[in-house]
């Protein structure tokens, strides 16, 4: 199945919407750092390889607290969208993580 701009937009904006409730604003920065990183990785390894890598570094202990908090709200967000996010085509994963990425940006305007 191909998604249409419409249902990615609207699957980024309900990820978002998740990662709001557990990102503050003035770490929005950082955040989105880490969120490119992730979802870059996602894109190319897949999703189940991205979802298990950010369970592994939010229990990481090479990583400093703020990274490893950044990683549990990804695995968590992520974790939780699973079934929706999961079967996605590579370029609509791609895709709708990028918009949650623009989104994440344009908070901070």
């Amino acid at each position: 199945m191909v998604m249409t701009v419409e249902e990615k937009v609207e699957l980024a904006q309900k990820i978002f919407q998740r990662l709001q409730k557990h990102v503050q604003r003035r770490g929005s920065s950082k955040f989105s750092s880490e969120w490119s990183k992730w979802s870059m990785y996602a894109s190319r390894r897949g999703f189940a390889r991205a979802l298990a890598m950010a369970k592994v570094l939010r229990d990481s202990p090479s990583l400093r607290d703020e990274p490893k908090g950044q990683y549990r709200v990804i695995a968590q967000v992520a974790e939780a969208l699973r079934k929706e996010l999961e079967p996605l085509a590579p370029s609509d994963l791609a895709d709708v993580l990028g918009y949650v990425r623009w989104m994440l940006v344009a908070e901070k305007l």
